[in-house]
C-alpha cells in the first residue's frame, strides 16, 4: 500500500494531505511556527515516501526531521514534471501553480484546460494540450480589500463578503467594488479564455473558492484540495 504524505508549508499554516494508493484520506491545517504537531502526525500515519513544498522559503530544521520518517522530495526546479513547461521561466511559476497543472492532467486527460486558484492572488493557468503554457495573475479578495486600505488616508479595513451592487454607505461600497469586482473578473476571464479556444475545461480551487458565485456548475469543477491532489501526482511520478 503507497502511502504518501503531502506538505504545503505556506506562510503561516501548514496543509498536509494523507494520502493513500493515490486517494486522499485526510486533510489536517496546522501552525507552521509549531511543527510538533506535523512530526507526531507523520510518525502516526508512517508514510512511504513525503512531498514538501514551501511557498516562501524551505524550513531546513522541519526537511532535517521529515527525513528521519520517509523518503522526503522537496520541491524545486529539480523535481521531475509529468507534463512538458513551455512557461518562460519554470522557477518562476510558483510550485502551487506546477501542481495544479498536474492534477489537471490526471482529471482531464492531457487536454486542454484552464485551473483558476482563488487564493491570495487569484491564478489562472493555461494547459493547451500539449504542455503548460502560463496564465494571468491578478490580487486576490482579501489583497483587493486591503489595497484600498492602505493606499488610501480615510477609507477603512472591511471584511469581504457579497452585498447588493449598489452600496449605500462606505463600507457597503467598497465591499462591492472589492468582491463584485473579483467574482466578476474571474468570470470575464473564464470567458475569454473559453472564446479563445474550444472545448477547454475549467477548475477552481483555493482558499475563497467558497465566495465565489459559480453560475454554471455543470461545465466547472471545483475541489479546495486540487493543489494537494497535483502535488500527490507529481509525487508518485518522482517516486516510481
Amino acid at each position: 500500500m503507497n502511502k504518501h504524505l503531502i506538505i504545503d508549508h505556506g506562510n503561516s499554516r501548514l496543509k498536509i494531505g494523507f494520502f493513500t494508493e493515490g486517494k486522499l484520506l485526510n486533510v489536517e491545517l496546522l501552525d507552521a511556527l509549531q511543527p510538533e504537531a506535523l512530526f507526531e502526525l507523520t510518525e502516526a500515519f508512517a508514510p512511504e515516501a513525503i512531498l514538501y513544498a514551501a511557498t516562501s522559503h524551505d524550513d531546513a530544521e522541519m526537511i532535517a526531521r521529515l527525513r528521519e520518517y520517509a523518503t522526503l522530495i522537496v520541491f524545486d526546479t529539480e523535481v521531475a514534471l509529468p507534463f512538458a513547461v513551455k512557461y518562460e521561466s519554470r522557477a518562476t511559476a510558483g510550485a502551487d501553480r506546477l501542481a495544479n497543472i498536474a492534477a489537471g492532467c490526471v482529471k482531464f486527460g492531457y487536454h486542454p484546460f484552464l485551473i483558476v486558484d482563488l487564493g491570495t492572488c487569484v491564478t489562472y493557468d493555461l494547459y493547451d494540450g500539449e504542455a503548460f503554457i502560463g496564465g494571468a495573475i491578478s490580487p486576490g479578495l482579501l489583497m483587493r480589500m486591503k489595497a484600498m486600505e492602505h493606499y488610501t488616508s480615510r477609507l477603512p479595513l472591511v471584511d469581504a463578503r457579497k452585498v447588493a451592487l449598489t452600496g449605500t454607505r462606505t463600507e457597503d461600497a467598497m465591499r462591492s467594488g472589492g468582491f463584485n469586482g473579483w467574482n466578476f473578473e474571474v468570470k470575464a476571464m473564464i470567458e475569454a479564455y473559453r472564446n479563445e479556444r474550444n472545448n477547454l475545461q475549467v477548475a477552481l480551487t483555493g482558499g475563497d473558492l467558497s465566495y465565489f458565485d459559480r453560475a454554471d456548475k455543470s461545465l466547472i469543477f471545483a475541489d479546495p484540495y486540487w493543489t494537494l491532489r497535483g502535488y500527490s501526482e507529481i509525487l508518485r511520478f518522482n517516486a516510481h
